[in-house]
């Protein structure tokens, strides 16, 4: 007999089989095509449930022979029990049992956590309308077999749901790893709480993002003599101890970490000097009150806890310099008899500082220019309409070099110099990228956004920079951090979310202004997302003077100094001369002329602004006149502002 009449023996709607089927012989094609093993290579285990033994008989006798255990059962009563002590990696299940509904069986074993997982293929030989696939399909099954008596499209299906079954399960097994490892690389094992490179970062972040916060210095009181006379193993549960106490203490927002044999951290957001005290003896009395029946009649667990905080009018000059601060807290806190909260004295104010000049800072490093020198930037009073006692305040703030600039993350500054590197690839910036998993894992959201994305999803750091460009995931890291979403700021948090908004959706403009007058600035996203980069410095600023200055006073000393403040902050980021240059007179027509980074951001801020306003209402026959003056081609401006207005909605 030819191989494909003996498929056609047992697979021809001529003859239902009967219920004495003898062994099934499979063409040498269909046989070689052998189902794919289970993840543990035993071999793949099918719960057949079929009220008609005929059907069964066939179903099983081809399945054995492609490899698979197989358990029959001719009513839905046993399919829970099956499912739990045999653990099929494929349900076959009738969808007209005597008992009950395939349906329903298929339904409720969606609701079990071995029936969540497990592929379920419904399966009728009646004519089967489509609603009731339909039904079936809704009710949880995975696949609806409507000619079981087609073995080889049966075995196909059969197969297929196998393989993506052991694919689900090679990816579980994937995630696992990966939040295992991730948990090891951020976690300390015996307490849960952050490790010391994760507290750090946290650390770093707080401090880039600005704003008032506490760092408390924890540290258990002798606890040498815990471990010498009680043992190890007591001392690791008065470690565990401690640290359940402060996890219970602090905020979602807050941070917490220990850094040493017996030394823990804990970072207290948006708090003062005074609140931070409260907070330090609240943890110091709840570690005093634990109770470890194995600890040493009389001897209890305590804590002396130094507090350091972080005042961006006088800041640290890095998480080293606080963390020191602290720890000397804590060095006094055991000097004056421990079990007791320090406070630690502000940080010192660099004599370097306190110089009314600034050095020029050369730019080579990043620039073809070699020989061009950041302006010094001062700041004097200007004529307007706010009170001068709060505008002399504000200028003398702004002429100290350290407050409100936030600190630049290393992975932006090192993302710049790379991008400009004729020798560097793709594969060391995401090596870069990826040593901070917060910014690694931003940097893919964002690039996965409807506003970069182009064409699949972008799996891995290394792919998203391949389909960006050098350029483009460089833009992308400043975006990132710059982004005030993670920088709570008291009173103009809105403020500064719609300035960065804004800010997002001018670099977009630029860039787009630049193709569109076949210009090519290599910084032209940066001259949009930096422009108003002075914007958030002044909020925070005036965040922390009290009373709250009126908000009219607020508005015209953001307008009139967020240029200067704006440029300040790139020279102290050594950001190339342009984008300062592009911060510090992008609101200046006359300069406009002879810059053209200059002239590009002009035209992307009016363009912004015109597209942030509904209708036409927020260009003037002025700002039209203004823009076709600053190079925009005669009848291009309306359809400028509404290309921009589609970024501002997928924004």
């Amino acid at each position: 007999m030819r191989p494909d009449a003996a498929v056609a023996s047992v697979t021809g709607p001529s003859a239902r089989p009967s219920a004495s089927v003898g062994p099934v012989i499979l063409a040498p094609a269909v046989r070689a095509a052998t189902l794919r093993p289970s993840l543990s290579d035993r071999p793949p285990r099918v719960l057949v449930v079929d009220a008609d033994r005929a059907r069964r008989t066939l179903h099983c006798a081809v399945l054995r022979q492609d490899g698979c255990e197989i358990q029959e059962l001719d009513a839905a009563s046993g399919v829970g029990r099956a499912l739990d002590e045999f653990e099929p990696d494929l349900v076959l299940l009738d969808a007209a049992l005597p008992d009950r509904s395939g349906v329903d069986v298929c339904r409720e074993l969606r609701g079990t956590d071995a029936g969540r997982l497990t592929p379920i293929v419904l399966l009728s030989d009646t004519a089967t309308d489509e609603e009731s696939v339909a039904r079936g399909l809704l009710a949880g099954a995975d696949d609806y077999l409507t000619s079981p008596h087609r073995l080889v499209e049966m075995r196909a299906r059969v197969r297929v749901q196998l393989r993506n079954k052991r694919d689900r399960e090679v990816l579980f097994r994937v995630r696992v790893e990966r939040d295992a490892f991730k948990r090891e690389a951020t976690l300390d094992p015996l307490t849960g709480l952050s490790n010391r490179r994760s507290f750090e970062s946290a650390l770093a972040r707080q401090m880039a993002f600005g704003g008032t916060f506490a760092l408390l210095f924890v540290d258990a009181d002798h606890f040498k003599r815990i471990n010498d006379t009680c043992g190890h193993e007591v001392g690791d549960l008065a470690l565990q101890a401690i640290a359940d106490r402060i996890k219970r203490g602090v905020r979602p927002d807050d941070a917490a970490g220990r850094i040493g044999g017996e030394e823990f951290v804990v970072l207290a957001a948006d708090v003062t000097a005074q609140a931070a005290l409260v907070v330090a003896e609240r943890l110091r009395a709840s570690v005093e009150a634990i109770t470890l029946p194995r600890l040493d009649a009389g001897r209890r667990v305590t804590v002396s806890i130094g507090v350091a905080v972080y005042e961006p009018a006088r800041p640290d000059a890095t998480p080293e310099a606080l963390l020191k601060r602290a720890d000397e807290a804590v060095y006094a806190a055991k000097e004056a008899g421990r079990n007791r909260v320090v406070l630690a004295p502000p940080a010192p104010r660099d004599e370097a500082d306190e110089s009314p000049t600034e050095p020029p800072a050369s730019v080579s490093d990043f620039t073809h220019h070699d020989s061009a020198i950041l302006p010094k930037i001062e700041f004097a009073i200007e004529g307007g309409s706010v009170s001068s006692a709060l505008e002399l305040e504000l200028v003398r703030k702004l002429g100290d070099r350290k407050v409100a600039i936030p600190v630049l993350p290393e992975v932006a500054a090192e993302a710049m110099k790379l991008a400009h590197d004729p020798n560097a690839d793709a594969v060391r910036l995401a090596r870069m990228i990826d040593r901070s998993p917060v910014i690694a894992a931003r940097f893919l959201a964002v690039a996965n956004s409807a506003l970069y994305a182009r064409g699949g999803k972008m799996s891995s750091t290394r792919t998203a920079i391949v389909r960006l460009g050098m350029q483009g995931a460089r833009d992308l890291v400043f975006q990132i951090a710059c982004d005030p979403a993670n920088a709570p700021l008291p009173r103009y948090h809105d403020a500064v979310a719609r300035s960065f908004r804004s800010s997002v959706l001018a670099a977009i403009t630029a860039r787009a202004v630049c193709w569109e007058l076949h210009e090519k600035l290599d910084h032209a996203y940066l001259y949009g997302l930096l422009r108003d980069l002075g914007e958030a410095r002044i909020y925070r600023i005036l965040a922390a003077i009290q009373p709250a200055p009126d908000a009219a006073a607020v508005h015209d000393l953001v307008r009139r100094y967020h240029p200067r403040a704006g440029a300040a902050v790139a020279v102290a980021w050594k950001l190339p001369a342009d984008i300062v240059e592009v911060c510090a007179h992008h609101h200046d027509e006359s300069h406009a002329a002879s810059s053209l980074p200059v002239r590009i951001t002009m035209i992307a801020d009016k363009l912004v602004s015109a597209a942030e306003t509904p209708g036409d209402a927020g260009l003037s026959q002025g700002d039209v006149d203004l823009l076709e003056r600053l190079g925009v081609p005669e009848g291009r401006v309306m359809s400028l502002v509404e290309a921009t207005r589609d970024s501002a909605r997928a924004l």
